[in-house]
């Protein structure tokens, strides 16, 4: 297995990261970021891609967000004055990077993804589950949100929609069923919703 925290991959017009992480559950650091803006760019200017797929390595977690754990003494990172707010966070340039990507881009979810994994994958144009994977806000639990989103495309807003009971597309009522009581997937399990 690869040392890097980053697995990149192109296999003809399709671009894979992996987040390799697995014994942290893929938890997210600056150096992912940073490697993912610059990898973005750069698969951006050769025009050879047409395709991202972003994964997590393992089946335990897409993502289990940020990494929260520092170094002794280390406060962790905090606001600079002459930075421009909107970058002030690595994770905010990554999700910058996602959206203005001239090709699409795709989460594959497998496992948790959950925090700042979430952010990540909703910035994404397309989400897909395995029928283990459980998605999640616990930093609300602190007082934190993940509004990321800029005008007209609310991230807030985005994510309570997508985080709403999951459907199986054969008891959905557009398949002419009625959804069976109860069947909203499994317990405690939020489903994703594409919404289209």
């Amino acid at each position: 297995m690869s040392d890097d925290v980053l697995i990149v991959e192109q296999n003809g017009y399709v671009a894979t990261f992996t987040i390799n992480r697995p014994e942290k559950r893929n938890a997210l650091n600056p150096e992912i970021h940073a490697q993912m803006v610059r990898r973005i760019d750069r698969l951006s200017e050769e025009g050879q891609t047409r395709c991202l797929i972003v994964k997590g390595q393992g089946d335990l977690a897409f993502s289990a967000g940020d990494d929260l754990k520092r170094a002794p003494g280390d406060r962790g990172p905090q606001p600079d004055p002459d930075k421009d707010p909107k970058l002030q966070w690595p994770h905010r340039k990554t999700v910058e990077a996602i959206f203005d990507a001239p090709f699409p881009v795709v989460a594959m979810i497998d496992g948790f993804c959950v925090g700042g994994g979430l952010a990540l994958a909703t910035e994404c144009d397309m989400r897909i589950c395995t029928d283990r994977a459980q998605l999640g806000i616990p930093p609300s639990r602190l007082g934190i949100i993940y509004d990321y989103g800029r005008p007209g495309r609310s991230g807030v807003h985005k994510r309570a929609f997508l985080l709403r009971p999951a459907r199986h597309p054969s008891t959905s009522p557009r398949h002419g069923t009625r959804e069976p009581s109860g069947q909203t997937g499994g317990p405690g399990v939020r489903g994703l919703h594409t919404g289209r």
